[in-house]
């Protein structure tokens, strides 16, 4: 089934669905909104959320006027039918069952039995008795573990996601609008942040060493090309993505790390940088704070320090030489 596509109305170019502005003149496409009780029968701002994700109130609108979740980007049907009301639980008294009838049941049992061996036989089909991973509809949990060195005392940390959660975000389409990679909603996202906010404050850490902290775990996560563990030059990864396949190039690291930036409890205010501005081929993130701190980023009267996520040292403020200087292009989070 081809893709829809959403038309710029300044340009015409044609854009994948959930994208803000557009690919080619960066016009926005779509607008803030919310559903009311006249288009969709029993909203309310506690009741009516996404139903394939069940984030709340993050709606958003295309061209067309259709809406569609601003968290996992699927369309939301209308509702067409009456305001809710709440029906009674009917049970139906059982019925009565002659012997033939439940004779006749077995028998018809037994040979569909029969004929479903019989062909699964013909066709050499059997059943695989471990699960594959490469499927989405197995059942199973990822098991990884990491650790790394920050302070002076070696870390380490258990992380059990769901494969389910993990192909969920697998099947998203990849759009270059980095900000709706930022997951920090995901329950697995805040589940690391707070493990990492409460061993931070266990060591007494205060902000600066508390960034510095989840930095060093982020850097620590093996820096790998998306051409070697995809089949596609550019393919930007969900946080739950990255901690699954135990790293990422750039935009995978940044991406997770401002995530657990934004997470609860952590609360951090963080924006992803692209470098250099007129023709991007590496991601940073800012982090709002003190600008005596080293390298930073002026964005809306505040000021953002510069963390690298790829390689192991970079402290914030620090910055590459080749990077020094340039302009960049501010992602809001």
């Amino acid at each position: 089934m081809a893709e829809k596509l959403l038309k710029c109305p300044s340009c015409g170019n044609s854009n994948p669905i959930g994208t803000q502005f557009c690919y080619s003149c960066r016009s926005k496409l779509f607008e803030y909104d919310q559903p009311n009780s006249n288009q969709y029968p029993g909203y309310s701002p506690t009741n009516f959320a996404c139903p394939h994700c069940h984030a709340e109130r993050i709606w958003r609108m295309d061209q067309y006027k259709h809406y569609y979740c601003g968290q996992c980007k699927r369309y939301i049907q209308p509702y067409t039918q009456q305001p809710y009301t709440q029906q009674p639980i009917i049970v139906q008294p059982p019925k009565a069952t002659s012997v033939s009838a439940i004779v006749a049941g077995i028998v018809i049992f037994i040979v569909a039995i029969i004929l479903i061996y019989a062909v699964a036989s013909s066709l050499n089909v059997s059943i695989p008795d471990d699960q594959d991973d490469n499927e989405a509809t197995q059942l199973g949990t990822f098991y990884r573990d990491y650790s790394w060195d920050y302070g002076g005392y070696p870390w380490s940390w258990d992380l059990n996601i769901p494969k389910q959660s993990y192909y969920e975000y697998e099947g998203r389409y990849r759009t270059l609008n980095f900000e709706y990679y930022v997951t920090e909603n995901d329950p697995y996202i805040i589940s690391l942040a707070n493990g990492l906010a409460d061993a931070a404050r266990s060591k007494g850490y205060g902000s600066y060493e508390t960034v510095s902290f989840v930095m060093a775990f982020v850097q620590s996560l093996p820096y790998t090309s998306d051409s070697v563990t995809t089949s596609y030059d550019e393919y930007p990864r969900y946080p739950v993505e990255t901690l699954v396949d135990n790293g990422g190039d750039c935009e995978d690291t940044s991406i997770l790390f401002a995530a657990l930036l934004e997470a609860y409890p952590l609360g951090y205010d963080a924006v992803l940088f692209l470098i250099p501005w007129d023709s991007p081929n590496h991601m940073a993130v800012g982090v709002w704070g003190s600008s005596n701190l080293g390298a930073y980023v002026e964005h809306d009267g505040r000021e953002y320090n510069y963390c690298e996520t790829t390689g192991d040292g970079f402290k914030i403020g620090e910055i590459p030489q080749e990077y020094e200087g340039i302009s960049v292009q501010v992602i809001e989070v």
